[in-house]
């Protein structure tokens, strides 16, 4: 069916339309829904994210705005935004409340003095959500996780999925197989922490950085170049933030994937 027909269906409740988009991207949404309940949503929660995208696409066709992109996108943004506020549920029934949380730390600090010793504040912990870059082709976002102690500490995770073939990317499915990309991005890396520090004597701890690998977070820019992203602390003073390293595709030579995720 095509596209326009099937906006149409959409618009007028064809139960058919909603068969062929449950046929069709039911796969694609569980990705991006895993992606965000990643390690916290069970498989009922993933499942039930996605029957209420669907839903709210039936019961409310003339929000979808055809100009603004895709059914595919659409989709893909009301299910993450299903999982957000699914997320956020789980995570209010496993965390202390902000309030009874202040009042605990508070009275461990109490009872420490009165005992002649000062102990850790308990950790208060809170997430949000960016969006990268939403497209036909990619959808990438970042979860930020920001820890209080004594001091605020943030941490991201990155997420990335190809749109067209519901998959959720992982570095290595940029290039070719049997390629050293982890050497040459190394290198280039290495070969721009140096820069800046001449020029700008920034914070960098070249020693400290090792290699990237697998679980390495990166995201494609709109541009199609790869972007590699280190958290606070990692490689880098807490000033600095979290670096971000844009690597030109053409070091990589005629090694980037077929699919054309690199530009």
């Amino acid at each position: 069916m095509l596209e326009e027909e099937l906006k149409q269906r959409i618009r007028n409740r064809d139960p058919r339309a909603y068969e062929i988009l449950i046929d069709e991207y039911s796969r694609l949404l569980w990705v991006v829904a895993s992606g965000v309940l990643k390690n916290v949503g069970s498989q009922e929660d993933i499942e039930d994210c996605i029957a209420e995208s669907f839903a709210y696409l039936w019961e409310h066709p003339e929000k979808y705005d055809q100009n603004r992109g895709s059914i595919k996108t659409y989709l893909c943004l009301i299910t993450k935004s299903k999982a957000i506020d699914r997320l956020r549920k789980i995570r209010k029934t496993i965390t202390l409340p902000y309030d009874k949380a202040l009042k605990n730390s508070q009275k461990i600090k109490e009872e420490s003095e009165k005992a002649g010793f000062l102990t850790s504040m308990p950790e208060m912990v809170s997430q949000s959500y960016i969006l990268i870059r939403n497209d036909d082709d990619i959808l990438s976002f970042k979860v930020v996780t920001t820890e209080i102690k004594a001091s605020g500490y943030e941490t991201a995770n990155f997420y990335n999925v190809d749109l067209k073939n519901s998959k959720l990317l992982s570095i290595s499915d940029l290039f070719k197989e049997n390629y050293d990309y982890v050497g040459v991005i190394n290198n280039e890396i290495i070969r721009k922490m140096k820069e800046a520090i001449e020029k700008e004597d920034a914070g960098y701890f070249i020693e400290e950085f090792k290699t990237i690998d697998e679980k390495t977070n990166f995201y494609i820019s709109e541009e199609g170049k790869l972007v590699i992203v280190f958290n606070e602390y990692e490689i880098s003073a807490g000033y600095m933030g979290m670096p971000e390293f844009t690597i030109d595709t053409s070091i990589f030579k005629n090694n980037i994937s077929d699919l054309g995720y690199l530009k």
